[in-house]
């Protein structure tokens, strides 16, 4: 296949060019290669019919500096799967690889999906609306709703009905925030927050927990550094399910590489964010004063 100027979701694709087979009761996408107004990407993929009470898909996805808001927009599912996209602008570099069951429907079988998401932004705006309880967001940022970020990178790998996300680094203006967490897939979700770097004289931490519009809120000591973030992100950078390579690999033995050691080691450190580590009492109190005296003096 090779085509010129389409047009698909307000997206303009400038060039598309791959092969489509189909053989042995399987349709491949092989090696799209998409240049567009918004970015190129490179798309692998494959849908198989071979099992009697379910077919399988596969899809690898490399997009390179594409617009974050416009992506949601060709793919909208993606806001339900990793719902903090929603809050950030900028370009991205995303690398996702997901493998799954479909149904006679031809539904995905939510549970069933493995894969890996691998994103890299840069000149990112963060909007907190929604994101963070009005409170912290009011002590840390005092109010400002749209916050400036030079890069992020985030690591992500969905498997057993949950989406993780692993330790990262958020640098905002003044502040220094780790962020790591898990969604279920019907929306439960779970997230700590560790302050790193704030005018607050100490680095504390919060957690958010529960569904996205009944969030339940508690602050707690920081289980977050820079070193167990950098040692995680070691252990997932090199998060690939290989669908470039060898797609029929990756159906017939998916999440395999996804369960490598040093991913283990990785949900080791996050593992650390379910201990039980309250702030003292004069800490937690030291930081309602600041709330106090910032709504006192608006």
């Amino acid at each position: 296949m090779n085509t010129r100027n389409v047009l698909y979701e307000n997206l303009l694709i400038d060039s598309l060019t791959g092969n489509i087979l189909v053989m042995n009761e399987t349709l491949q996408l092989d090696n799209f290669k998409i240049s567009s107004n918004d970015g190129n990407y490179t798309l692998n993929g494959m849908y198989d019919t071979k099992p009697r009470t379910h077919a399988y898909t596969a899809i690898g996805i490399d997009i390179q500096k594409f617009n974050i808001g416009k992506l949601i927009t060709i793919v909208p599912d993606l806001k339900h799967l990793v719902p903090i996209l929603q809050n950030l602008d900028g370009d991205i570099h995303c690398k996702v690889e997901a493998v799954a069951t479909i149904d006679s429907t031809m539904y995905i079988n939510m549970p069933s999906i493995y894969g890996t998401c691998i994103l890299n932004g840069t000149n990112m705006s963060l909007n907190t609306k929604d994101l963070i309880p009005r409170f912290v967001d009011l002590i840390l940022f005092h109010g400002d709703q749209t916050l400036k970020t030079d890069s992020v990178s985030i690591r992500m790998v969905a498997k057993n009905g949950m989406l993780h996300v692993y330790p990262f680094l958020l640098d905002i203006e003044k502040y220094k925030v780790g962020i790591t967490g898990y969604q279920q897939m019907d929306n439960e979700l779970f997230y700590h927050f560790s302050v790193l770097h704030s005018f607050i004289p100490f680095k504390f931490g919060f957690n958010i927990s529960g569904r996205p519009h009944h969030l339940h809120f508690k602050l707690t000591k920081a289980k977050l550094n820079d070193k167990n973030v950098f040692e995680s992100s070691i252990a997932t950078d090199q998060l690939n399910l290989g669908l470039g390579q060898n797609l029929r690999e990756a159906i017939e033995q998916r999440a395999v590489k996804i369960e490598q050691a040093e991913l283990l080691k990785a949900e080791a450190i996050d593992s650390t964010i379910h201990t039980d580590n309250e702030l003292p009492e004069w800490q937690r109190k030291l930081i309602l004063d600041q709330l106090s005296k910032f709504q006192k003096s608006k």
